[in-house]
């Protein structure tokens, strides 16, 4: 009840503070700090007396200011009394040049105030250590030099929690890890190029995220690897990355997540990408790799450890001459996941046909009771579900695979058909002749099915007697399970 009445109170008082800042800066009051807060207590309806900001917990008075712009942050300056220094011992610094203009874009003279503001900023703060300093720039002409002194001024601090996003290509050596160690999260968005030697550890990063980065070594003619050591990683995530031979040593990873997309990078980086391997010495519990599937890049040793309880694989390929390595990588990148309980698979733009055999031989799935599948052949769809015999939900999601008349006919019913399989579910239904086919298959021999539900495509939901037509049909087909109800929701 106590702890009830205190949360009331200190929300209020937050509501009271931000509402008094909003009185002097969006009113553009100038006044004396006193006469001020008289006038604003009056506004609120309540008698004139002491300063209640100054009586505010100064936990409640940086609660406020972390939420805050930077720019907005230094204004509070002039609050009142207690506030003129208050602002130089955030924790929290968020520095947006748009956001400090509150433009779309900005000039030259902009970014000279910006980069002057920020610097004063900077040498103004006097805590000894930053919990998170995020820096964005927008414009393509800052001084590399100035950038580097603003990042190094925040690894001094002992940041914790570092995000740099920059519009244009940049440079940072990783070369001495003293200056990194105390990071617990890393986030380098957009063109950036770190250089970093043969052996690189951090022992307190929980969380690395990378998008388009080059990862070069230093000169180092002992090794062609780049190995590194992070001992207390946990998430892991590389979108249009660049780089030779990586070790990842990080045995308490939880997720890693890849994405490559052919057309977001130069021939010659696809070109280095193709010679490379990642190696992955962990056994993370949510595996992610989307795009185009590159040949030994991803290798987790040892394969038998491998305990990932969620997997997502969606892959992009429309080059018939890579079609067949690409088979290959997919089945060998399949056969880590033997023990996931959840497999999202997603083939998109891949050549196909009535006698695809993506996965000829893929593992057996002794864990796996959710299997989502999108743009996969029939032949891929009943190798998985012959060797998935615990599956309890499947997904089929635009699942317009062509296949001869007779497929269905002929093929042996999926054990977990029999023992296991209770949801069903097509989503994206377009009502083609594949999709009846596959949904009166299911219906006729799945033993135990509670459940099978239809969700249509916009333009099957937009025609109302197109919609009615699919209902009617696939309620006429035979049922094996006498308690399947067959649901034909709207929306989803």
């Amino acid at each position: 009840m106590i702890c009830g009445f205190n949360f009331f109170v200190n929300l209020s008082m937050a509501i009271i503070i931000l509402s008094y800042y909003y009185f002097f800066f969006e009113t553009g009051t100038t006044m004396d700090s006193n006469i001020a807060n008289d006038k604003f207590l009056s506004l609120l309806n309540v008698r004139p007396g002491p300063d209640l900001i100054s009586y505010l917990p100064e936990g409640i008075l940086f609660t406020i200011l972390s939420r805050l712009p930077i720019r907005e942050v230094v204004r509070t300056s002039l609050l009142s009394t207690k506030w003129i220094d208050l602002w130089k011992s955030i924790t929290k610094v968020y520095i947006d040049d748009l956001a400090f203009h509150n433009k779309v874009t900005i000039n030259k003279e902009d970014m000279a105030k910006f980069v002057n503001f920020v610097t004063e900023v900077l040498l103004h703060l006097n805590n000894s250590t930053i919990e998170d300093f995020s820096l964005m720039l927008s414009s393509q002409q800052y001084d590399p030099y100035v950038t580097t002194s603003w990042i190094s001024c925040a690894l001094k601090k002992q940041v914790k929690k570092l995000h740099i996003q920059f519009a244009d290509h940049a440079s940072i050596s990783l070369c001495s890890p003293s200056n990194y160690n105390f990071l617990l999260e890393l986030v380098l968005d957009m063109g950036w190029t770190i250089e970093i030697p043969s052996i690189y550890s951090l022992q307190f990063l929980q969380v690395l995220r990378l998008h388009k980065v080059r990862i070069l070594k230093t000169h180092n003619k002992d090794s062609n690897d780049i190995v590194l050591n992070f001992p207390s990683l946990k998430v892991f995530e590389a979108r249009q990355c660049v780089w030779s031979n990586i070790i990842l040593q990080a045995p308490m990873l939880e997720s890693f997540s890849f994405m490559i997309l052919d057309n977001c990078l130069s021939p010659t980086e696809l070109k280095k990408l193709h010679g490379s391997y990642f190696k992955i010495y962990a056994s993370p519990l949510a595996f992610s790799y989307h795009g185009h599937l590159l040949h030994d890049l991803i290798l987790l040793d040892p394969p038998s450890s491998v305990k990932a309880s969620t997997v997502e694989l969606f892959f992009d390929e429309c080059i018939e001459e890579r079609i067949q390595k690409t088979r290959i990588g997919l089945e060998m990148l399949l056969s880590h996941f033997h023990e996931a309980e959840s497999l999202k698979l997603k083939l998109n733009n891949f050549i196909q046909g009535p006698n695809d055999h993506y996965f000829a031989n893929p593992p057996i799935f002794e864990r796996l009771v959710y299997l989502e599948v999108e743009r996969v052949g029939a032949d891929t769809l009943f190798n998985l579900l012959n060797n998935a015999k615990y599956l309890r939900t499947l997904v089929l999601k635009n699942s317009t695979f062509s296949f001869k008349e007779n497929i269905l006919t002929s093929a042996a019913t999926p054990e977990c058909f029999n023992s296991s399989l209770k949801d069903v579910q097509f989503k994206q239904f377009r009502g083609v002749f594949c999709e009846f086919t596959l949904a009166k298959f299911v219906l006729k021999n799945a033993t135990i099915l509670e459940k099978m539900t239809i969700f249509p495509h916009s333009l099957l939901r937009d025609s109302d007697a197109g919609f009615e037509a699919v209902k009617w049909k696939i309620l006429s087909y035979p049922r094996k399970s006498s308690s399947v109800s067959i649901e034909f929701p709207i929306q989803f």
